[in-house]
């Protein structure tokens, strides 16, 4: 007796998904390397501005894109303020952590890909870094704020 057509059919419909699941993140990979050298880009403009501000500080901005994060650090607290982020290709976020800012400030967001590249919806690539940088740094160079 054959079985069903949905039953003999289960392999090849997950499969089907799966495969979209791996093209999408590969997809996501291949975007985060080009998304890593804005989000750095805005992160340095900041970084330079605060400096400005705080001529005896330091805002050391370390990227990984072999693991999709960077690392940021201020030395004007003691024990330095850091934050590290991470892109998540197998669900599109990206997420925040910090060490020594004084409370828990962790966070995670959502982003898409398109053929802009990686951004928040309805913005560009450029506009969703120039945000995030904001987010990010906020808490480590004014975390008593």
């Amino acid at each position: 007796m054959a079985e069903p057509f949905a039953e003999q059919d289960w392999i090849a419909d997950l499969a089907s998904k799966e495969r979209e699941r791996c093209a999408m993140i590969d997809h996501f990979q291949a975007a985060a390397h080009v998304f890593i050298d804005v989000l750095v880009t805005a992160l340095a403009g900041d970084a330079e501005k605060y400096q400005r501000e705080f001529p005896g500080s330091r805002v050391l901005i370390s990227p990984d894109k072999e693991t999709g994060s960077i690392t940021v650090t201020c030395s004007a607290y003691h024990p330095a303020t850091k934050a590290t982020i991470q892109m998540h290709s197998e669900n599109q976020h990206v997420s925040c952590s910090y060490q020594d800012t004084g409370r828990s400030r962790d966070w995670e967001e959502t982003l898409q890909v398109s053929s802009l590249g990686i951004h928040s919806i309805g913005v560009s690539p450029e506009y969703t870094a120039t945000q995030l940088s904001k987010k990010v740094l906020k808490p480590i160079l004014f975390p008593a704020l």
